[in-house]
Parts: structure tokens; sequence; C-alpha cells
């Protein structure tokens, strides 16, 4: 029993050698310094270790004279799954060893060397040493898991000085599967977020073997964390084959999710892939927002001492929207414009939300919720050497996405303040509704709050108007006029059937004169909303009543005339 178990260990020990000495990483590369003896699993008749007139410190193989047939076996290379490329060694000779005849050849089978590659007849110097490179892409060695070399030197005369010395041997092989990403497209180039995109992936076989049963993955990173993960999958292909050398492309269409800048990224899934540095491939891509997505909703243009300016955005899109690298300026002048570019990196802003552009980071004193992070806005510090520059006698202030495309724009004047109040230092100016004009002057008014605005909250003069299918309607009903904060302005939403048409509203008081003109004869839509303020034209406030709304429109193209009609109430304190 003892000696069966000292057979087997004897048997295990042996096999792991065997395992051991063989090569199946490359390139592989023999300088035969290790020490005096033959590197490990070559094995020689007639060639010895040499410790002089080496190519590399500190020796070479050598062998003298030829007139006996002499050799040199490497160890064993495993090239399953490859393909040899060269080997390449560097060969000295002597001046009487110039004319020796030195063959290469190689084993299959790991015994009988019956491969020819190639022979070196003569030297170009006996001074030096010369490259030998010996071409092995088309010796029949590829996919062999047991394949050997030889260098022979033939005993074909009866010289017995010469001397010949090998060093530096290296082995590279061509990649046996080598499947990369070479390429990504996205189209149409000027996608906006309604647009369905289209990337396109060029794959190619950079191997010596034909790639089977691998897939490509697709990526969106739609988080922004430069990751990719199994939730962001756009589309995963089904299995594929290319041949050596060959390239395909490969398709997935993609609906964003908003708007923005966005990272690609394609892999490509091949288990038995060699060379993973060109198995992904990333690009980045760029979806414009649709005017109106992002509107200016709030704007401090005339803060107190020690205050900073600052302008509110809101989000009336329905999809998330990335602000990174859009831009604000003001009114051009001789000077040219202010230009403020947001932010480089992502700020998402999800339906519904806010974002603050303040100049400065006093804007968390006066607003400290900001500091702590509202779940509602995001808040930019420009902390430009220049600052905002929003004159206090009216500016433009233009809204464009990372394409350069004005997404909104607001040209306000210090008459859209309230009429009663007097002094508006340290106090915005409001939209009273987002789904409003930008430029409407009955759609803004002064900030009711305390503190002077709401950066990143519910505007304090926000009025929604209530839609129904009557051809007014008309919130709140009643409404008071009287700058406190609540219900100080009507929405007037109309519906006509009528394409495009001129709109004119005019408020009658109960006597039928006419006290307000809120529009004459302006272009319009099929529907749409007006505020009014509860001031007539002398921007005096309406008295305390009841009174008649009164909506003409008019087709450009037939001149057919829809009207409609509907009692508003102004009401106030007694």
């Amino acid at each position: 029993m003892k000696y069966r178990i000292l057979c087997l260990t004897i048997v295990i020990l042996f096999d792991f050698l065997s395992v051991k000495a063989q090569v199946g990483t490359f390139p592989y590369s023999e300088s035969f310094d290790g020490n005096s003896d033959l590197p490990a699993d070559w094995i020689s008749d007639g060639f010895i270790i040499n410790t002089s007139v080496f190519r590399s410190s500190p020796h070479c193989l050598s062998t003298t004279g030829n007139s006996l047939l002499k050799t040199v076996n490497s160890c064993s290379f495993n090239l399953t799954n490859k393909n040899p490329d060269n080997l390449v060694f560097w060969e000295r000779r002597s001046a009487t060893a110039a004319a020796y005849r030195l063959e290469i050849r190689a084993s299959v089978d790991g015994v009988t060397f019956n491969v020819f590659l190639e022979a070196f007849d003569d030297i170009s110097s006996t001074s030096g040493y010369v490259q030998r490179i010996v071409d092995l892409k088309n010796a029949g060695l590829q996919n062999r898991p047991d394949v050997r070399f030889q260098w022979r030197l033939l005993g074909d005369n009866t010289n017995n000085t010469g001397i010949l010395r090998i060093d530096d041997v290296t082995l590279t092989v061509c990649t046996g599967f080598d499947v990369g990403v070479t390429s990504i497209v996205c189209a149409p180039e000027n996608a906006d977020r309604k647009d369905t995109l289209v990337f396109t992936a060029r794959i190619k076989n950079y191997g010596s073997f034909t790639a089977s049963n691998f897939n490509i993955t697709f990526f969106v990173d739609s988080d922004k964390d430069g990751l990719a993960e199994k939730e962001e999958i756009a589309l995963e292909s089904g299995s594929l084959e290319l041949n050596a050398g060959d390239s395909l492309t490969s398709s997935a269409s993609y609906k964003p999710a908003g708007a923005g800048k966005f990272m690609i990224t394609a892999v490509v899934n091949l288990t038995q892939d060699e060379n993973e540095s060109n198995d992904t491939l990333s690009t980045e891509f760029i979806v414009k927002g649709i005017k109106g997505d992002v509107v200016i909703n709030e704007i401090m243009y005339e803060p107190l001492a020690g205050q900073c300016e600052w302008i509110e955005l809101y989000s009336r899109s329905t999809q998330q929207i990335d602000i990174a690298g859009w831009t604000l300026n003001d009114r051009s002048s001789s000077a040219g414009s202010n230009l403020f570019r947001i932010s480089d990196s992502s700020i998402v802003i999800n339906p519904g939300e806010f974002a603050v552009i303040a100049e400065d980071s006093t804007i968390c004193y006066i607003f400290p919720y900001l500091r702590m992070g509202s779940t509602l806005s995001r808040l930019v510090v420009l902390n430009h050497a220049n600052g905002f520059s929003l004159n206090n006698d009216g500016d433009d202030i233009v809204l464009k996405d990372i394409a350069g495309q004005s997404i909104d724009s607001v040209s306000y004047l210090p008459i859209w303040h309230h009429p009663d109040i007097m002094d508006t230092r340290g106090r915005s100016l409001e939209r009273i509704n987002p789904e409003i004009n930008s430029n409407d002057p009955r759609n803004w008014r002064t900030c009711t709050n305390s503190a002077g605005g709401t950066p990143g909250r519910t505007n304090s003069v926000l009025t929604i108007g209530r839609t129904d299918r009557s051809n007014i309607s008309i919130s709140p009903n009643p409404f008071s006029p009287d700058a406190d904060g609540f219900e100080d302005y009507c929405n007037i939403h109309y519906n006509f059937s009528m394409n495009v048409y001129l709109l004119s509203v005019k408020i009658f008081d109960i006597k039928g004169r006419c006290i307000r003109t809120l529009a004459n004869c302006e272009l319009s839509g099929t529907s749409g909303n007006i505020i009014w303020d509860g001031f007539d034209d002398k921007r005096q406030r309406a008295r305390i009543g009841v009174y008649i709304i009164y909506i003409v429109a008019t087709e450009q193209s037939s001149g057919r005339v829809e009207s409609a009609k509907a009692a508003a109430v102004v009401a106030g304190r007694l």
C-alpha cells in the first residue's frame, strides 16, 4: 500500500512539473541568463551555455564546429487558440563559421521536428550579432497544444573551429480571439429629446480565428456616474459570428429620457477574447432641449446692499433636463454681452423642479434652505470675478442649451413690478404662470414673500388656471388684487375652434364701460392663458365688484369671428 501511494505521488509530481514547464503566455523571451544551465525544458545536443561574447549579459548559447549534427530544442509551447507570429533570435558567427548552414524546424508533437521553417546559410557580419526573423503565420502551427522549435546546425563539412552563437530568443503570437469596438456613431446629429436615436457600433475581428457566439451590449449612462450598469442597457444583440479580419455593424434604437449630454458605451462580449483593452468604447452625444422646456421663472436684478443677483429656472418638461453646458447672457452692448456658463458638471432638473443661478454664495444667508439642499431645487454659484450684470432699468436674459439653442428669454422692465409697491429694491420679479409667454408683462409681478424672493420654491404670486371645456374659464374667481400674495391675479383660460386667429380681450364693469384692454388683435392659437392683475388701463386697482371678460377671436384667413364672455369677481377687505 505504501509503495502505491509513493508511485502515485511521483506521477502527480511529474505531471505537475510537465505542465509548469509548458509556456502558454506570450510574448515569450529567453536570453539564457538565468544560470549556467539550459533553461527549463530546453534540450541540447552539442550546444552549451557560454559566458563570453554574449549579446545580453551574462550568457549566450553557442556551439563550435559543424562536422557533426548539433541541435538545441526549445521548451514546449501551448498554442491552443493562438496563431504564432514570429520567432526572432540573434545570431553571431566567427569568420570560419560564416558558411555554416543553420536550419530552424518545429515539432507539433514535441518529438518529431519535421516542420521545416527556414535555413540560414551565411551571415552578413562576423563581428556582431545579426537579427534573424522566422515568419510563422503560415507554418501550420496555430491551435497546436505542444509545439517546440529546433535550431539545427548541419554537419555538412569538417570545420571544427568556427563558433556560432545564439542569444535573445523571442516568440510572438497573433491573437487568436480578439474582437473589438472600433467606432460608435449616433444619429441624427442634432437630435432633440423627442427624437428616436440610433447608435451604430462598428466591430472588427482582430484575431486570427473566427469569432462565434459573441454579442454586443449598448449602455446609456443615464445616471451620469460613468459606469455601464445593467439597468442602463439600451440593447443587447443576439449571437453574432465574424470571420478573422472582417467587420460588422450593430445598431440600437434609443428614446432619450431627457435633454443634455449623455454617454453611450458599446461592449463586445466574447468568452475567449484575449484582449480586453478594445472590448469597450464610449462616446458622448448631445440631446437638445425643446424651446420652453426650462423657463426663466424669477429674477433678482436689484438686490439690497451686501446681497447678490440671481435667476431662478423652472422645468416645464415632462422629462429630465441636464443643464450642464447651458449658458445665460444679457443684452448686447457696445462692450459685448455677459455670458455665463452655468456648469460643466451634470445638473439634472426633474419635471417641476427649480435651478437657482446665483452671483455668489451670499444668497444662502438670505435663503438658508438652499444650503441644506432642497429636494426641489439645485443651487449653482457662479462666483465670476465680474459677477452678474443685470441692469436695474431693464435687461435681456437669454437661456441657451449646450447646443447653443435658445430655450427661453425674458426682456424685463421695472414697470413689471406691482404698481402699489414703491420701493422694489431687494424684491424679485416672479412669473405668475410658467405656462404663459415669458415676455408678457401681465405674467410678471413683485414677489410678496417677506424675504424678497422665493428661489428654489413655488413663486408667491403663482396662479394656475383651471381648464375646462368652456370657451372661457377663470381661476381663482373671486380674486383679490391687494398684493398680499394670496389670489392676487386671475388666470383667464380660453379655448376656441379655430387654429390661428387674432385675439382681443377686454374687461367691462357692470355699467358696460371698458376699463382694461388685456389684448388687442394679438396673434394666438386655439387655446391659451392671459393674466388680469385686477387693475384698469390707468393702473388703478379695480373696485370690488363684478366684471365682464369679453374675448373676440378672428380667424385671419376667413375672417370668421368667435366670441365668449364670462364674469370675474374682484374681492377685497371691507
